[in-house]
């Protein structure tokens, strides 16, 4: 792209976008929303001031994610259960956490989807949705970040309900997916023994599948994603572990205690079933899991 059309795409992102076309010094959040044969395409844009101009942040967001469920996402039976007993209630909060680009708003969707019935008035800031969200790296650290944004302990624990935190990995081709064996020195390099043996107990060889590639996964191995989840919900127990201000770790121990399954053991999960691979996992969870 020529640099001298630089500001002039700039401005007209601007001006689709409803942002000042006159402010050049501030960060500034949009939208817009283009139509195209398949759908309707909602673009989030983000203008930030660099060296020597400005910088403009598209994020494109189909409006297919709108159809998805939660189980077809990839959430556990078990998760689902948590998470429907909390947006079942009249009152309280659901929190999603995750980076950018982890699925937070298709999951919001999901959730809104089961919600939106005639009986129900729904509202919603979608400027962008994410500012509703956090970005932690596992359930529990939510807690003390909110604490950190200045809410009080005590609030968080009469109204946080379910704490949802993800990622997503790239799913196995079908087309092209052949069996890739370990051993159990090469998972060890990335795993400890205790997980190891809690997934893959069969032996020093440890069968899992991979895409070889092929013209319909464009010779990648992967085609599609799917979600993997921690899912805490705030029992009476943890409730009164938050009120004491309990550090995140502590909060994370007693949830695994009663029952909440980690992000690296749902990803785990997913690659007995062959849905994933093992370098998937790694790369996806390797920060959270060390």
């Amino acid at each position: 792209m020529p640099k001298h059309i630089h500001d002039r795409i700039i401005t007209r992102i601007k001006v689709l976008s409803n942002l000042r076309t006159d402010e050049h010094m501030s960060a500034q959040d949009g939208k817009m929303r283009i139509a195209i044969p398949e759908e309707q395409l909602d673009i989030r844009v983000s203008i930030l001031p660099v060296t020597g101009g400005e910088k403009a942040v598209l994020r494109l967001l189909s409006s297919k994610s709108r159809e998805y469920s939660l189980a077809s996402l990839g959430m556990a039976p078990e998760d689902l259960v948590k998470l429907e007993r909390a947006y079942a209630q009249t009152y309280g909060m659901i929190l999603s956490t995750g980076p950018t680009g982890s699925g937070k708003t298709t999951s919001i969707y999901a959730i809104l989807k089961v919600l939106n019935t005639r009986e129900k008035n729904i509202t919603t800031i979608e400027d962008p949705l994410v500012l509703s969200t956090l970005h932690t790296n596992d359930a529990a650290t939510a807690i003390p970040r909110l604490s950190d944004m200045g809410v009080e302990p005590f609030l968080v624990a009469s109204t946080v309900r379910v704490i949802v935190a993800q990622r997503l990995l790239r799913k196995i081709c079908e087309s092209c997916k052949t069996p890739l064996e370990f051993t159990y020195e090469d998972l060890l390099k990335h795993f400890s023994a205790e997980v190891i043996q809690k997934f893959f107990p069969s032996g020093k060889k440890i069968i899992t599948y991979h895409g070889a590639g092929c013209k319909l996964c464009h010779s990648t191995g992967y085609k599609g994603r799917l979600g993997v989840f921690e899912v805490l919900e705030v029992s009476q127990e943890i409730r009164k572990l938050i009120a004491a201000k309990s550090d995140a770790e502590i909060i994370n121990q007693k949830a695994i205690s009663e029952g909440m399954r980690s992000m690296l053991e749902d990803a785990l999960i997913k690659v007995q079933k062959g849905q994933t691979t093992i370098e998937e996992v790694i790369r996806v969870t390797k920060a959270e899991s060390l």
